[in-house]
């Protein structure tokens, strides 16, 4: 789970006391019997309706990445017995983040200043990452701005949009932490604006990322809305969603013009 949420669990009664218990209604639980929530460090709370209830809630408090053991025992009328109860294991982790391995860069076309791809490192979490990010393409040519669809200038519109590849809505899987290529461009070229080749500015954008236990941490939230199933991407919680930029300014390889003297009768 993730470091400030909240995850449901709940524990299986004995079947031979509670030979009607339900688990999808949560009814059948026999008269009498309690069920006990501990964690040996405390840092973990429980929030459980009735001592009568298998069900329970568990918040990780900020900064409480770790692992920890909960306990649960069912425990009978009959007297102070049971059985030492049943522990599950539970890892509390750091909210995920990304940021980019690239900085800004400003070079003509094709210089070795121009990256060869651009990555997103990615930290945090545990696995199996959504992230979100846009790649916008515009020239700029004195005060005409297009923007379009891709590197080769197609799509060219007067008013901002994204490019084609960008993955707002659709967030990209990365199945694991570490740098990721999220280039989805074949080259940083220079666009024919369609008077002449401008300079051509690349931003792409970090919009947010969640991962696994982000997703688990968002259970209870999400079935209390519209339901888990099928839920649509953007339903999700998403971290660091500062809209980290960076920007590939590439410019036109400057033409060398004509050499020129003085006229070759000035000096007579």
């Amino acid at each position: 789970m993730i470091e400030g949420a909240t995850i449901p669990l709940y524990a299986s009664p004995d079947a031979y006391f509670h030979p009607s218990y339900n688990p999808t209604t949560g009814t059948g639980i026999t008269t009498g019997f309690t069920w006990s929530w501990t964690e040996t460090t405390a840092t973990l709370t429980f929030s459980q309706n009735d001592a009568n209830d298998n069900y329970v809630e568990v918040t990780a408090p900020a900064g409480s990445a770790g692992s920890y053991t909960v306990n649960v025992t069912e425990n009978s009328p009959f007297g102070t017995c049971n059985n030492g109860g049943r522990d599950i294991a539970i890892n509390v982790v750091t909210a995920p983040s990304v940021a980019h391995a690239n900085t800004s860069v400003e070079a003509c076309e094709g210089a070795p200043g121009i990256p060869g791809i651009i990555e997103a490192v990615i930290s945090g979490g545990y696995r199996y990452y959504r992230l979100a990010w846009t790649l916008q393409i515009r020239t700029v040519d004195g005060a005409t701005v297009h923007y379009y669809d891709d590197e080769n200038g197609n799509g060219q519109a007067g008013t901002p949009k994204f490019a084609v590849n960008n993955t707002l809505a659709s967030p990209d899987a990365v199945g694991v932490s570490g740098n990721y290529d999220i280039t989805t461009v074949s080259d940083f070229l220079v666009i024919n604006n369609g008077t002449r080749d401008a300079t051509t500015i690349y931003t792409y954008t970090l919009n947010g990322i969640n991962d696994q236990a982000s997703r688990w941490s968002d259970f209870l939230s999400l079935a209390a809305g519209s339901g888990v199933n099928g839920v649509a991407a953007n339903n999700f919680t998403y971290y660091d969603t500062g809209a980290d930029a960076i920007t590939i300014t590439v410019h036109p390889t400057p033409t060398t013009g004509p050499i020129f003297h003085i006229d070759a009768n000035w000096a007579n």
